[in-house]
């Protein structure tokens, strides 16, 4: 049987470079945010420490408060009821169509009500979600769309990139994401009056250590290093059991958050995405499109 692995990070001594020439060369940031911007056709682009709170601002910035609903998709990463419950709103879970497991655009238009705020479609896998219906809801109910497209750098609909659609969109350089640096979230703005209460938050915003994000680089070699095929299956039950305490957790802090325990044990902080982690965010954008190839090879495979 073949064992293909769990993932392998696709760095090189190009992104190590970067990531050490980062700390004394601080320029990167205006070239990365135009890199995007240019790539995903939208008015500006906003970088932050993670995806997670790149949504969160999103959120943020539409005034989305206790009473409001937002619709997203039953089959989803946790982190999005975790931000909507975050502020106070309620998260309705809306089914999936069965044949691309992205929200149904059917079931959308059942769900919305008065309390409705936003829509916040997720392009999971990389398959983008039915933006043309969607959009066409949004405009007919005036209601925000704002784009999950974490795992779907790249993906198009309709001949338009992802992220170019909504109100705004996510991105994630997260782990296992197109292209990653470890850590770190894109927010693109398809808004002007968006774009300009996002500068006034991230005037307040501070700039993660770059200890830390070195730190995480490294533990990112090193995963990429062990999810060899052959490593994998030495240390899979220690992975599985950290992977299995860490969920656990994950689903405490949701619960918690559903029933309004606000409690100081789990803080959100929201900073600027740090210069080592825009080093490497560079090098590897430039291999976005060869990287999206070798995963829809392997998925045919």
């Amino acid at each position: 049987m073949n064992c293909i692995q769990r993932t392998k990070l696709p760095f090189g001594h190009k992104e190590i470079i970067g990531a050490v020439a980062s700390i004394i060369e601080r320029e990167n940031e205006e070239k990365f945010r135009e890199e995007i911007r240019s790539y995903v056709d939208c008015i500006d682009v906003k970088l932050f420490n993670m995806g997670r709170t790149a949504l969160y601002t999103a959120l943020r910035s539409i005034n989305i408060k206790e009473g409001d609903k937002v619709l997203l998709p039953a089959f989803c990463c946790l982190v999005v009821p975790e931000m909507i419950l975050r502020l106070g709103a309620k998260p309705v879970m809306v089914d999936i169509d069965p044949k691309t497991f992205n929200i149904d655009v059917e079931k959308v238009k059942e769900n919305l009500d008065v309390k409705t705020k936003a829509i916040i479609p997720i392009h999971l896998f990389g398959h983008p979600a039915d933006m043309g219906g969607i959009m066409d809801i949004a405009e007919d109910d005036g209601v925000y769309v704002i784009e999950d497209s974490a795992q779907a750098m790249g993906a198009e609909y309709g001949g338009k990139k992802v992220g170019s659609f909504g109100y705004a969109s996510i991105f994630s350089l997260g782990h296992g994401k197109n292209i990653t640096a470890g850590e770190g979230g894109i927010l693109t703005v398809n808004d002007e009056s968006l774009k300009n209460d996002l500068n006034k938050i991230q005037d307040s915003m501070g700039n993660p250590s770059t200890r830390r994000a070195l730190s995480n680089f490294s533990k990112q070699i090193g995963y990429s290093i062990l999810s060899h095929p052959f490593l994998y299956r030495v240390i899979q039950p220690y992975m599985d059991n950290i992977a299995k305490k860490r969920d656990a957790q994950f689903l405490k802090l949701v619960e918690d958050l559903y029933k309004k325990n606000f409690s100081q044990k789990y803080p959100i902080e929201v900073t600027r995405m740090g210069s080592v982690i825009i080093a490497i965010g560079l090098v590897q954008f430039k291999k976005l499109d060869r990287l999206n190839q070798k995963r829809i090879e392997n998925a045919e495979y």
